[in-house]
């Protein structure tokens, strides 16, 4: 009696184990079909972002133009972006209510422009483009890969980690010369409205009336 208790026991436990990794395997495949979420429900997410960023620029030939720029951003929605340049020289780009602000430090000079953003990367994260969004191309490297091929043949390429933190992007223009811009050390803590701040004495160009 004991040994045919025992015996049903140990069925019982197999029956459960096998249940189990049923179980396991359904769930992971349920999870490899769910489909990546799609580019604006991404983008939207992101309302104020601070990140270090590295930009790369390469020839057509994959040639590096031995450039590489190095700093910080500031973004905060709709429609401000603060880009400050530390390397290899420092450079500070503010966007904000349909105009930029560029100055530069070792002129001490500042040039002020209306936007002009719609063939830019940028222009998503504005929220200039909403009816031609990229689309999802590829999962690698724990990062999932958007983009986009506009009708100017212009190449629009987003990276969002596991985290669904915006960590890379790549323009690549008509001619097949790349931008590489990657994102690192993300802080997304609110911001307050975003300034430039000069010292006095710096020239100040507008081309806002041109």
């Amino acid at each position: 009696m004991m040994i045919h208790t025992k015996i049903i026991c140990l069925n019982n436990n197999k029956h459960q184990a096998f249940i189990a990794i049923i179980f396991l395997l359904l769930s992971q495949s349920i999870l490899a079909k769910q489909p990546p979420p799609d580019f604006y429900t991404l983008i939207s997410k992101i309302t104020s972002l601070q990140a270090n960023f590295e930009q790369v620029s390469y020839q057509a030939n994959q040639a590096n133009l031995g450039k590489i720029l190095k700093g910080r951003l500031q973004f905060k929605a709709p429609d401000q972006l603060k880009w400050h340049q530390t390397q290899p020289s420092e450079q500070i780009i503010l966007i904000k209510s349909g105009l930029n602000w560029v100055y530069d430090v070792e002129l001490e000079q500042v040039v002020k422009r209306k936007n002009n953003l719609k063939n830019t990367p940028l222009s998503w994260l504005f929220g200039f483009n909403p009816k031609q969004a990229p689309q999802f191309l590829r999962h690698d490297k724990q990062q999932d890969w958007y983009q986009l091929i506009s009708q100017s043949k212009l190449v629009f390429e987003f990276g969002f980690n596991k985290e669904q933190q915006l960590t890379t992007i790549i323009f690549t223009d008509t001619l097949g010369g790349k931008t590489h811009i990657n994102l690192s050390d993300h802080n997304n803590s609110p911001l307050d409205d975003l300034t430039l701040k000069t010292p006095d004495g710096v020239d100040v160009i507008d081309y806002t009336n041109n």
